[in-house]
């Protein structure tokens, strides 16, 4: 029979407690984890004496222990207010505050604490992380390297440095700090997965893999490290497995709808997925949110100028993403819209601020939970609520469930349904989605822009084109992913029907010696001498990146998942692209891109068409300075046309809403 516990006044009557009592029965209860009676000794304690600031900090320790963060704060600030200068206390005060969610509050309370201690490794430490957290990366480098200097052998500092670096895309300095970490501390499989993330951003996918399983090796339950592990599967091009990876994640994590739509963005890469599988699975996604959705669609029955749209990504860095929203945002009306971004980048930059300038309003919700965010844009009162990310990582689609807006859109940056039911549209076009074709697809309405549904922005420094004297060389920078063995044996054809040519094939994956012999056996096996192709990994900058362009002539689209930045920067280069058509999405971009170009002739809907047309290139293509002319010159370099056309579209559909409300 279970007992039931004393009152703990019941118990102090028998002897007459002191406040030191009290407090020290209050630090063997916590140590004990008996925490309901931890909480009772303390506040005892700070009623026999009030003005003691130990107890109050202590109070402090207990409720963060609690999961009371706020109320823990507050005992701090006390104990602050008390003795303001005791470092530990403000110490306490800024992992209080930022627990609670002012992050802000936090860093200036953490500062205090080394300004009054400023030999404490800890606190260095604590610092960084909240500079993280705010996306203070060189702050924070800063203070682990201080935490660092105090604690040689600090693994944990080490492990958080190696992630910043990680963020700044800082590599090798990266791959250092977190293998150094790992010497360290060998059992901390936190360390050793993020050591196998430096390792896959260096394209080094074996050794990524090793190190991610030697984590689960640690703790099998480990969700990051499971995440981990099948995306870097999937960028080694093994699909099935990383999808198995992804039911174990599910399986620990069944609330965790992040791992649900990695999984979704997986199966984009299969070579035999289907039209059909792909809607029942994104469907499947919105079934098993936690609860069922509280729609709730604003009231706005009135047609109000400028028109208030709402932008929601997590890309508005140097990042793909953001070459096809800056057209739209360098040249929308102002007096017709006012756009809001918000941003959930991670690491900001100058991308980020060009974007910052040229939107009207920009809201940083990094940090905040999507309820937060929900509150956030229902007080900005946004008429239309564009989805940039899709199901591609830190999106915010749980936000868009709830219906924030009257109006919800996705576009640009996911290949195919979201499968909400409170997504109303998806921006695409009549190539990428032909009118009945690919709607019994979708859960949304499939809106078409014209021409095409993208609109590319070159960077401001182009590199200059150079022609060389060499046998002609086919190339895609496309990522390994997307490289199916289709692909190989298709592109092996075509190198056996051009027998002096020679193929470049760029993905960071390339560094890797095991993925680089495996490709070089394929093409081999297919009778493509390991000579005549060419492997390249990583460069170190984005013009590195195009100048490679000229290391090439004609560039080969992946199938069934094309291209789409690759292309584009292929015919900036004055590089000719010869696409296959699908029947997704996926499988349609390089298409509809260059049909925007009038250049469909290079546009093939089998393989044997996709051979003649590389072959005809051989020998009758448009010279690499009058191809970038075009492509510049085209519709897919039309900012202003395209903030027109889209504008437009907006317009639209609000006054349809508009009439259809009345």
């Amino acid at each position: 029979m279970a007992l039931k516990p004393l009152g703990l006044r019941k118990i102090l009557t028998k002897k007459k407690f002191t406040q030191s009592d009290y407090l020290e029965s209050a630090r063997n209860a916590f140590r004990q984890n008996e925490l309901g009676r931890a909480e009772d000794l303390i506040k005892a304690s700070i009623e026999a004496n009030s003005g003691n600031p130990i107890a109050h900090a202590y109070y402090g320790e207990i409720l963060l222990a609690l999961g009371r963060p706020k109320e823990a704060g507050d005992s701090y600030q006390t104990a602050t207010d008390i003795c303001p200068e005791e470092g530990t206390f403000w110490h306490g005060l800024g992992l209080a505050k930022f627990r609670a969610g002012s992050l802000g509050a936090g860093i200036n309370a953490l500062s205090c604490a080394i300004e009054l201690m400023p030999d404490n490794p800890e606190a260095h430490n604590n610092l960084g992380n909240l500079q993280k957290e705010a996306g203070n990366l060189r702050d924070a480098v800063f203070s682990y390297t201080r935490a660092l200097e105090l604690k040689p052998d600090f693994g944990e500092a080490f492990g958080n440095l190696g992630v910043v670096f990680l963020g700044l895309g800082e590599l090798l300095d990266a791959e250092k700090a977190l293998s150094t970490a790992a010497q360290i501390r060998p059992m901390d499989p936190v360390i050793l997965t993020n050591l196998g993330c430096a390792f896959a951003a260096l394209g080094r996918m074996t050794e990524a893999t090793q190190w991610h399983r030697k984590a689960l090796k640690l703790d099998a339950r480990n969700t990051a490290a499971l995440n981990n592990l099948a995306v870097s599967l999937k960028d080694q091009g093994q699909i099935n497995d990383a999808l198995k990876v992804y039911d174990r994640l599910i399986e620990l994590a069944p609330e965790d709808y992040s791992a649900r739509s990695n999984q979704l963005m997986c199966l984009n890469y299969r070579e035999a997925c289907d039209g059909v599988t792909i809607f029942r699975s994104h469907r499947e996604w919105e079934k098993n949110l936690k609860k069922p959705i509280e729609s709730f669609t604003p009231v706005n029955k009135t047609s109000r100028r400028p028109l208030k749209v709402g932008i929601v990504s997590p890309d508005l860095w140097t990042h793909s993403v953001a070459n096809f929203l800056i057209p739209l945002l360098q040249h929308y009306d102002r007096e017709e819209f006012h756009i809001t971004c918000y941003s959930d980048t991670q690491v900001p930059d100058e991308t980020t601020e060009m974007l910052k300038r040229f939107s009207n309003s920009w809201r940083e919700i990094r940090n905040l939970s999507d309820e937060s965010v929900s509150k956030r844009i229902r007080s900005d009162n946004i008429n239309i609520l564009i989805d940039l990310a899709g199901h591609t990582g830190n999106n915010r689609l749980t936000v868009f469930a709830q219906r924030v807006a009257p109006i919800q859109i996705t576009w640009l940056g996911y290949p195919t349904t979201t499968g909400l039911s409170q997504m109303d549209f998806r921006l695409t076009d009549v190539v990428a989605d032909p009118p009945s074709s690919t709607e019994v697809f979708h859960s949304e309405v499939l809106i078409h822009l014209q021409p095409c549904f993208l609109c590319y922005s070159p960077p401001k420094k182009i590199p200059l084109l150079k022609v060389k004297h060499r046998p002609v060389t086919f190339g895609s920078f496309n990522n390994f992913a997307k490289l199916t063995e289709k692909s190989v044996h298709l592109w092996a054809q075509l190198m056996n029907k051009v027998p002096a040519s020679r193929l470049v094939l760029k993905s960071r994956q390339f560094a890797d010696p095991v993925i680089a012999k495996m490709i070089s056996d394929l093409f081999e096996g297919r009778g493509v001498e390991q000579t005549r192709v060419e492997l390249v990994g990583r460069v170190r900058s984005r013009q590195a990146h195009l100048e490679y362009y000229n290391e090439i002539d004609i560039a080969l689209d992946t199938f069934p998942y094309n291209g789409t930045t690759t292309t584009c920067e292929a015919l900036l280069m004055g590089v000719p692209v010869v696409s296959r058509a699908g029947g997704l999405h996926a499988g349609r971009v390089g298409a509809s891109l260059l049909s925007a170009m009038g250049c469909m002739h290079w546009v093939a809907s089998h393989e044997n068409e996709f051979l003649d047309i590389a072959v005809s290139l051989v020998n009758d293509r448009p010279s690499k300075d009058a191809l970038r002319a075009d492509f510049l010159g085209s519709k897919l370099c039309d900012g202003q046309g395209f903030a027109h056309s889209f504008q437009a579209t907006l317009q639209k559909l609000w006054h349809q809403r508009h009439i259809s409300k009345a």
